[in-house]
């Protein structure tokens, strides 16, 4: 417990914004299947707080460079999020996205997602999901702040082809980006 007299200290860290190949962007990337699993504790659930120690870890188990980002599931083997990006899929013209009552980062560039999802008609959910539901989806993406939004062109079990809906929606934040400067 800290003290009652404590004085907070803040540190500021600044660095540049990583340089990640175009490619990415426009033609999807490779996602590794974490072994590492996600504890849950809903009481941090969804929120972006420093312990992310399992993440971490996670984000060590490939040297792979055609692997872009790791795929982390929790301890009941639900689909939770990447080690540093959250997770949609499109089926049958519904995206979802997974629910991070138990664990996981509800990341600001998700709520931007849901938000623009919503006010251009596109349905969005947030329900537990599988990796048989990852199989089976027709597009899948990640997003985070920094990176934007990237499909996802190949995870065990899946090869993504097409991206229409993805691309519109990185299209989406792009025009949001621009808006909020202009």
């Amino acid at each position: 417990k800290p003290d009652n007299n404590a004085v907070a200290s803040r540190i500021l860290s600044i660095s540049s914004v990583p340089k990640y190949p175009e490619d990415y962007r426009i033609n999807g990337i490779k996602l590794h299947l974490c072994t590492m699993r996600l504890s849950h504790q809903p009481r941090l659930a969804g929120i972006k707080h420093l312990n992310s120690l399992e993440n971490v870890l996670a984000a060590a188990e490939w040297n792979d460079p055609a692997i872009a980002e790791g795929l982390m599931l929790d301890q009941n083997d639900l689909v939770i999020e990447g080690t540093r990006s959250n997770l949609f899929l499109l089926r049958n013209g519904i995206l979802s996205t997974p629910d991070l009552s138990r664990c996981g980062v509800a990341g600001l560039q998700r709520d931007r997602v849901m938000e623009l999802a919503a006010r251009h008609g596109l349905a969005c959910t947030i329900t537990d999901i599988t990796m048989a539901d990852l199989q089976a989806a027709d597009e899948i993406f990640i997003v985070n702040s920094v990176i934007g939004l990237w499909p996802i062109r190949e995870l065990p079990g899946y090869n993504g082809k097409q991206f229409a809906v993805s691309l519109q929606i990185q299209e989406w934040l792009n025009t949001s980006y621009d808006q909020a400067a202009a």
